[in-house]
């Protein structure tokens, strides 16, 4: 079954801020999902998380997922290691995947066998699938908290390498509150000798003033944040290309997003848009790449069809909206003609 999950690897930087403002500002209930202690004792994780003052790495898991255990016991070693060395960590391990028989027991016996000395609990009502609209089990999953608060999450693993998931986790713990951060090629989280971009974060009256920077120093990214976890975007944010041409302006109130403009390569415009609820809610205008407008669709107030562009001003996808949520077809496109449709199916995007 072909589903929309391979459309998304296409470079269509809108549609990409669209899903994961969505995605980021659901995320931020996590803490309300209900897991199990082994005993089947029902709890949120809110309150598996929310009396640690030290960073709390939830990492989800099952038995046979290879990466995840892998990773799960480098967390696990690493937790041990640094505590001597002063920072401290805490990691919680969720099973995902309850066998049919003797689940409990096959999920203690596997974590003494591992000689694991951190919190277990399992979800077997697939709360934590059901929460991110996954009709399959999958993991691993990683969320980073502080006390009591969202920091990062982490769908997937890196490169299928349990080491490299791991690190992203202990060295986006250790870049809390930190001046300088330093990032790989996909930002993910790294260290000063395997950076591909570096941030810099400056405590200006009553918010954080960050910067984003290419590991030569070209400016990427620049924009307020009202918390020093930086978890509450403020005010704009401003996207440049190496050559310092703007790409992309966001404007955040209270880190909910309101407004988009973006640009073509050379700072030529291309369109701009408002946002309610992480949805487009109005287009105001679309120009191709020699500056004459096009169409963006009859959206209008959260309703309406909806027509992005690529970054070479070919269409690249169309959509309807019903007050702010997704109705009739989804529709891709290659060099400008309709490639694939897709219509909703449960919670997922099927290919028809």
């Amino acid at each position: 079954m072909n589903t929309l999950k391979s459309f998304f690897k296409l470079a269509i930087p809108l549609f990409v801020t669209v899903l994961f403002t969505s995605n980021a500002r659901s995320q931020a209930s996590v803490s309300e999902v209900k897991v199990q202690t082994l005993g089947g004792i029902e709890v949120k994780v809110n309150d598996i998380i929310k009396n640690n003052s030290e960073p709390v790495i939830l990492f989800t898991y099952f038995n046979n997922c290879e990466v995840c255990v892998e990773a799960l016991e480098i967390l696990h070693e690493e937790m041990k290691r640094y505590r001597f060395d002063g920072f401290k960590f805490k990691v919680i391990g969720l099973n995902v995947y309850v066998p049919e028989e003797d689940a409990v027991m096959g999920i203690k016996e596997f974590a003494i066998s591992k000689g694991w000395t951190f919190d277990i609990y399992m979800d077997p009502e697939n709360n934590i699938r059901t929460y991110h609209n996954k009709s399959e089990t999958r993991a691993p999953y990683s969320y980073l908290f502080k006390d009591g608060k969202l920091i990062y999450s982490k769908l997937g693993w890196i490169e299928e390498d349990a080491e490299k998931t791991a690190n992203n986790l202990i060295n986006a713990a250790k870049s809390i509150g930190s001046k300088l951060v330093y990032y790989d090629e996909d930002w993910n989280y790294a260290n000063k000798t395997s950076h591909f971009y570096f941030r810099t974060v400056d405590h200006i009256d009553d918010g954080y003033y960050v910067q984003d920077r290419w590991a030569d120093g070209s400016l990427q990214m620049q924009g307020f944040y009202k918390d020093k976890e930086l978890t509450v975007r403020e005010g704009k944010f401003t996207y440049y290309e190496k050559i310092g041409s703007k790409t992309k302006e966001t404007v955040y109130r209270n880190n909910e997003l309101v407004s988009e403009k973006n640009w073509y390569t050379g700072e030529k415009l291309k369109n701009e848009f408002e946002y309610k609820n992480g949805m487009i809610y109005n287009i105001l205008y679309t120009y191709d790449l020699s500056g004459n407008k096009v169409d963006h669709g009859s959206i209008k107030n959260g309703t309406g069809s909806v027509i992005l562009y690529n970054d070479f001003g070919d269409r690249a996808t169309k959509y309807h909206l019903e007050n702010g949520e997704y109705t009739g077809e989804y529709i891709t496109y290659m060099a400008g003609k309709v490639d694939k449709k897709y219509k909703r199916k449960g919670t997922e995007w099927v290919e028809i």
